[in-house]
């Protein structure tokens, strides 16, 4: 038998269980209807989103530009980069982008999907976000020094 249509087969048999059992974001859920994708995003103006993301390593690719391509050295790995976007509360999920090439930063990935918003949107980010406007992040402590009472409130 093909492995090839065998793993067809088996994906094609899980993704409609799996899509069943895990809710799709938010997004994703009312991209196909514009109007109400645009009322979506202005309610979700309201809340500060929480945005973050990570790596998940995956098996060395064959090719030499696919190696590069997806080599992190954060990791020392290859890998893909995910990021997920979700509610303060931490229990809806409101955008996921998945399987980018692991070098990319957090920032990055974040401004390549940032149109999926209201430009007047508010997050909040890990230091991985640093420089960007519309994500709120914690201060950073000095070199040899430490933050303050003050900052250190202002973090949490």
């Amino acid at each position: 038998m093909n492995r090839e249509s065998t793993a067809n087969n088996i994906f094609n048999y899980w993704l409609p269980i799996l899509r069943e059992l895990l809710p799709s974001s938010l997004i994703e859920q009312v991209k196909k209807n514009e109007s109400d994708l645009m009322v979506v995003k202005e309610i979700l103006t309201e809340y500060e989103l929480i945005v973050d993301s990570y790596e998940q390593v995956r098996e060395r690719p064959g090719d030499n530009e696919e190696q590069e391509k997806y080599f992190s050295g954060k990791k020392s790995n290859h890998t893909f980069k995910s990021q997920i976007i979700i509610m303060p509360d931490g229990r809806d999920i409101v955008d996921v982008v998945a399987g980018e090439p692991g070098p990319k930063s957090d920032i990055t990935l974040f401004r390549e999907n940032r149109d999926n918003f209201d430009p007047k949107q508010s997050f909040q980010g890990d230091l991985g976000y640093i420089g960007e406007d519309l994500i709120d992040t914690p201060i950073k402590k000095p070199r040899n020094k430490e933050l303050t009472t003050k900052q250190k409130k202002s973090n949490k």
